[in-house]
């Protein structure tokens, strides 16, 4: 989507696309009716229908010939229904929670990856060692025995 605020740079990009044609820039009123016509696609996808457009015709885009490029491309596919047991899903979701939780020991759970770091923080950079001791419950004042750095 197209914010007011973009709206310059709208304005810009039409002032271009005229400019490539040999034009003069368009008034006012033609940008502001372009701009509230494209403002529900984002100005990037935009940008790129006015690239595909210019780069392959040679008369000024009328505003549908924009609106179709700025559309997604439509397909379907054809496929049987699926037809969900959610029974099944229910018993698979507890089987992998159990599988999870059985991989978690200790009151560790999840935190090895901070053991690891804090093990050898000369391998780490100084963000990922904060975010170990944090993980790991550990003051930045404090040492990985507990004392205080401020002795």
């Amino acid at each position: 989507m197209i914010y007011e605020e973009d709206a310059k740079d709208f304005s810009e990009m039409l002032d271009a696309v005229w400019g490539s044609y040999g034009r003069n820039q368009p008034e006012k009123a033609m940008k502001r009716y372009w701009f509230d016509k494209l403002m529900k696609y984002p100005l990037g996808d935009v940008g790129k229908a006015f690239d595909r457009y210019v780069s392959s015709n040679r008369e000024l885009p009328q505003i549908i010939d924009i609106d179709k490029l700025c559309k997604p491309a439509h397909f379907s596919i054809t496929h049987e229904p699926v037809i969900i047991d959610f029974e099944k899903s229910k018993e698979n979701a507890s089987n992998v929670k159990k599988m999870m939780e059985s991989k978690r020991t200790g009151t560790n759970k999840g935190k090895e990856w901070a053991d690891k770091i804090l093990a050898n923080p000369q391998n780490y950079k100084a963000i990922a060692i904060s975010f170990a001791k944090k993980a790991k419950g550990i003051r930045n004042d404090e040492r990985e025995d507990g004392e205080s750095i401020f002795e």
